[in-house]
């Protein structure tokens, strides 16, 4: 039975981020904004008007409308069901339910947006052998991660080095910076390293597959320390294109 990679310790502190104001130069679909109830909830209701996410799901502003469209279907075929959490399960069942206009509607809103990260990664010893990552206040907007100490050092050289035989240089697909590159590989650089380390496990677990599965070459031997220390280095880089 293949061995089943549990998510390292990962503590979560809930905030509201509305995010109007960056978003208010593109109209808003009515997809994003309201939803199509009781099937399809609002998009911005958990990635926020300007896209910009949080720890809990990923930011969408400045994605390609390829790989938008890209991850819907994998989540209609069942190809990302992650750790199975409520979360997801309503994201699959969104995905299941939207049209193709809608689909076409939502991704060409978030396509336009900027790219935008409210996130630092810190080295701490309250991270323990994780992430600790919460708002910085209790209006949020901003986050801090705290990661253990010496994390970033090892990231950097995991994602960087180009004659590792552990794994494979990150730029190699998303792209010098880490901003993407074309219209199928996604931009990394400033994401939640909460997000990023819950995907790289997903990965590893083969519960996130579809258009991920070249993905499971690079992580397959990865220790959950070395996705905690990729993690925390990739947020500490500017997504800004």
């Amino acid at each position: 039975m293949q061995r089943k990679f549990r998510l390292p310790m990962i503590v979560l502190a809930a905030a509201v981020v509305s995010g109007g104001a960056m978003a208010a130069q593109v109209p808003i679909p009515a997809i994003v904004d309201k939803g199509r109830p009781p099937e399809v909830s609002a998009c911005a209701g958990c990635h926020l008007p300007n896209g910009a996410g949080s720890m809990a799901n990923a930011a969408l502003a400045g994605e390609t409308t390829g790989y938008f469209k890209q991850q819907i279907e994998n989540f209609k075929r069942g190809d990302r069901n992650g750790s199975g959490d409520a979360a997801q399960k309503t994201m699959i069942q969104i995905a299941k339910a939207l049209t193709p206009a809608e689909v076409d509607a939502a991704a060409a809103y978030f396509s336009k947006l900027p790219v935008v990260s409210f996130g630092k990664a810190v080295e701490s010893a309250m991270a323990g052998g994780g992430i600790v990552e919460m708002p910085d206040n209790q209006a949020g907007g901003t986050y801090t991660a705290y990661v253990p100490p010496g994390a970033l050092a090892k990231g950097k050289t995991l994602a960087t080095d180009e004659t590792g035989e552990k794994t494979v240089a990150c730029k190699e697909c998303h792209g010098d910076d880490l901003k993407g590159d074309g219209d199928l590989v996604p931009w990394i650089a400033g994401r939640s390293p909460t997000y990023i380390l819950r995907q790289l496990t997903n990965i590893k677990n083969k519960t996130r597959a579809g258009s991920s599965v070249p993905m499971q070459m690079v992580v397959e031997k990865l220790t959950p320390e070395d996705m905690i220390a990729l993690a925390a280095y990739v947020a500490t880089l500017k997504p800004l294109r």
